[in-house]
């Protein structure tokens, strides 16, 4: 029990380090803080669900689609929004606002596509299988 549990944290602390990684390196190379992160990480999990629940694709055509989603709505993100605020030596507070309201603005419309309630990939879509030490 103890030993699984030790895996479960593992593999979390894996996720919210990825997580924390691509946060910093958008700090790091734009030297913008990106509070819409999340929500684009949110749009590439619907998009692979889509994938999978609507074209019954594998796993790693819905991983495709995740990362090819969420990289275009970043450059969206980047070209539409942040690059004329960096156009205009915009102070530092000035991009991470428009992030918040981004990341906002991109919540309202999954939720009113996809409706409030939770949702799940479909039963055999991820692997669940174990391994013993």
């Amino acid at each position: 029990m103890l030993e699984q549990q030790l895996v479960n944290a593992l593999s979390l602390g894996c996720v919210y380090a990825l997580f924390a990684l691509g946060f910093t390196l958008v700090f790091g190379v734009l030297g913008v803080i990106n509070l819409s992160h999340g929500a684009i990480f949110m749009i590439g999990a619907y998009a692979a669900l889509e994938v999978v629940t609507r074209l019954a694709a594998p796993l790693w055509a819905a991983l495709a689609a995740a990362f090819l989603v969420s990289g275009v709505a970043g450059l969206l993100i980047d070209v539409l929004v942040l690059r004329p605020l960096r156009r205009r030596n915009a102070p530092h507070l000035i991009p991470m606002i428009a992030t918040i309201g981004i990341g906002i603005a991109l919540n309202n419309v999954v939720q009113g596509i996809f409706g409030a309630q939770n949702m799940r990939f479909p039963s055999g879509t991820i692997p669940t299988d174990t391994i013993e030490v």
